[in-house]
């Protein structure tokens, strides 16, 4: 079975690695990521200037201390900057979130889409009102004996998925990486997180500042620069299900064209559950650019291609089915103190920005087969 990927909103699925401010430049108003090998051994290379302008901490006017020519024969790749992004690259210098590479090039982990997939079966499964009500009970019942936060949702995952990792009825399911990718699907981009502040009664949007509390500007709000997938990218995983290690488990997802639909059931009833609470987010508190981005996730959802957010910064939701346990979720965040009772939850979005707005969430991939 092949799995055709395609981003719909700015996607990082990250390597635990970052770019260094060494290595890459702003030059004309774009990100060069630089093959420092290449660049030092280019016959033009003026090595005492280049001495000079990098002891001097001029490392970002590279291009007028080179040459524009030898600067883009080194590109490992380029990408444009706004105006908002090249003043903060330059301003700061700041480390930059890499995306996942094999061979110098970006690919989609299979694991990151496999973990979608559970969440969304997962998900799934608590949607059976029965089988729902009895999990939100233990879970109940394990918060009020003082259980962990991890005790008790694993507790729940596993009473779905089986007794442990040797028995889970996922291990049936094998995702692979995707091929490598053109180092074109990369962008450099700016990433900010919206927190809600203010009263129970009047909850307000504002950017979350780099030191806490909120930022009077955007220039003082806590920036993240990641190195994404752009919107548009696709990409194909192979994947499969080992009917062998399925039948070992009494598991929702079955073999053969039947389990499959059932999986895209899954896929498709999580993806919009999930879209229409955060285009509602958006829409309630203003932010027009960052909902109007999620119009076409809402599409292909209703075009029956399932969609759901995955990588880096996609939120709670991506990660987590709390709200399917409602009462579960309520005494964990009173038990644990996660935000101030009656204030929304989750409070708090990691947004790409540019030209000084919230432009998109990150993490929306469309996933089909």
């Amino acid at each position: 079975m092949r799995l055709h990927l395609r981003v719909l909103t700015p996607t990082l699925f990250g390597s635990g690695r970052t770019i260094s401010p060494g290595d890459y430049v702003v030059a004309g108003g774009e990100f060069v990521f630089i093959d420092w090998e290449r660049f030092t051994s280019s016959p033009s290379f003026p090595l005492e200037r280049f001495l000079r302008a990098v002891g001097g901490g001029d490392q970002i006017g590279l291009d007028h201390i080179v040459g524009r020519e030898v600067l883009g024969n080194s590109a490992v790749y380029r990408s444009r900057l706004d105006e908002d992004a090249r003043e903060y690259l330059h301003r700061r210098s700041p480390d930059i979130l890499a995306a996942a590479r094999t061979a110098g090039r970006p690919y989609i982990p299979g694991s990151s889409i496999k973990g979608a997939l559970r969440t969304a079966l997962l998900a799934f499964a608590f949607g059976d009102k029965g089988r729902g009500r009895q999990v939100e009970r233990q879970a109940v019942d394990a918060i009020s004996q003082g259980r962990s936060r991890t005790f008790v949702f694993q507790a729940a995952e596993r009473s779905i998925f089986g007794p442990n990792p040797n028995h889970d009825a996922l291990r049936a399911l094998k995702v692979w990486d995707s091929e490598p990718l053109s180092t074109d699907c990369l962008q450099v981009a700016l990433v900010r997180v919206l927190n809600l502040v203010g009263t129970v009664e009047a909850p307000t949007l504002r950017w979350r500042a780099r030191q806490g509390g909120s930022a009077a500007s955007l220039r003082d709000a806590m920036t993240i620069a990641v190195e994404v997938l752009k919107p548009g990218t696709e990409a194909v995983c192979e994947a499969g299900i080992d009917d062998w290690l399925l039948a070992r488990r009494d598991a929702s997802l079955g073999p053969g064209a039947a389990g499959l639909e059932r999986l895209k059931e899954a896929l498709l009833r999580r993806g919009e559950a999930i879209i229409r609470a955060e285009r509602r987010f958006f829409q309630e508190y203003d932010r027009p650019q960052a909902e109007a981005s999620l119009a076409g996730v809402e599409e292909a959802l209703s075009a029956g291609r399932p969609c759901l957010p995955m990588g880096w910064g996609s939120g709670w939701r991506a990660k987590s089915v709390g709200e399917m346990l409602p009462q579960a979720l309520a005494r964990t965040r009173e038990a644990y103190k996660m935000g101030r009772a009656g204030m929304p939850f989750p409070k708090t979005r990691k947004v790409v920005t540019e030209g000084g707005v919230a432009k998109a969430p990150l993490g929306w991939v469309e996933v089909t087969w």
